[in-house]
């Protein structure tokens, strides 16, 4: 196409000659700044950080930062997006891209850098992010995400409204406002948006899976929830470890609930350490946070045991 965005080409910035109509290329810019676009260039090539890396490869990198749970890969990912933004500060996407990251390391109790907070830098990515390209639903999904986590709720559902007005194909941000919407308490409205944006791919990020667990954990079912805690793909994130712990402690093995609460440690040592806490950082309903804490609790972690008569199916808030 002669419309064809490359890395080292931007979609807002593409080439059109003195002979070329300017409508085609105007409406695949606006298509492509909304949508999203997968660059043809990096399709054939795997991306490789480095320490001089910049632009949309480090976007590439964050994506799969974020859906595989490598530290090390989050890490270079991190300091290329900041390496590109120092250069560009007006690179909405890798606003976008840092602020999704950010979100996932303040999730997971990573610590971080001195006199700074994850979640307060992931915002003001994401409010950047959608001042430059007000039009695009990647950047409305990441505001949604900030502020749903700092329990601005109203504001969040309404970014997330935004986001999926803008591109209602989106399974990454239907999967996302699914979650949120759980984590509030309205576990069948949230699961029917989960399950939808799970059948939609063939594969999903594993953050996804625990909400999955979640779903048939509620309803009691037993086999569906084993079969999204025990899925490898789970583990990139700190509440698959909770599912699995949960799991796998109801089989009376206590070897395996060992062995899974090692795993959990080494993965995720600052999360782990302090369970209770780091399930604040989630907004969710105390219902819901209760019941966890419990099962775990039972799973012989450590915590004090809340009420173990508290249901998991209270009012959302």
């Amino acid at each position: 196409s002669a419309y064809t965005c490359h890395s080292s080409r931007p979609c807002t910035d593409l080439p059109i000659d003195e002979s070329s109509p300017r409508l085609p290329g105007e409406i695949a810019a606006r298509v492509a700044q909304t949508y999203g676009v997968i660059y043809s260039d990096l399709r054939k090539r795997t991306v490789a950080v480095s320490d001089t890396t910049r632009g949309f490869d480090c976007v590439v990198s964050a994506a799969n930062a974020v859906g595989q749970g490598d530290k090390i890969l989050r890490k270079g990912a991190m300091q290329c997006l900041e390496r590109t933004l120092a250069e560009d500060p007006g690179f909405a996407i890798a606003h976008t891209s840092l602020a999704l990251l950010q979100t996932t390391l303040y999730l997971e109790g990573a610590t971080p850098m001195p006199n700074s907070d994850w979640l307060e830098m992931a915002r003001d990515h994401a409010t950047r992010a959608v001042s430059l390209m007000p039009h695009n639903a990647r950047a409305h999904t990441a505001l949604f995400w900030t502020r749903f986590f700092s329990s601005r709720f109203d504001d969040a559902f309404e970014s997330a409204q935004t986001a999926m007005e803008l591109n209602p194909y989106a399974t990454g941000t239907r999967a996302r406002v699914g979650a949120a919407h759980m984590l509030r308490g309205r576990f069948d409205q949230g699961a029917g948006l989960i399950r939808a944006a799970a059948s939609a791919n063939r594969w999903s990020p594993g953050w996804q899976e625990f909400f999955l667990f979640l779903d048939a954990h509620m309803k009691g079912d037993d086999v569906r929830a084993a079969r999204h805690a025990m899925r490898k793909s789970a583990l990139s994130s700190p509440l698959g470890h909770v599912a699995k712990i949960i799991v796998v402690s109801r089989n009376g093995d206590a070897a395996a609930v060992h062995a899974a609460r090692a795993e959990f440690a080494a993965r995720f040592p600052e999360f782990s350490a302090n369970i209770a806490a780091a399930l604040d950082s989630y907004a969710m309903i105390p219902q819901l946070r209760d019941r966890l804490i419990s099962e775990i609790a039972a799973a012989g972690n450590g915590l004090e045991p809340a009420n173990p008569a508290v249901s998991a199916t209270g009012v959302a808030q």
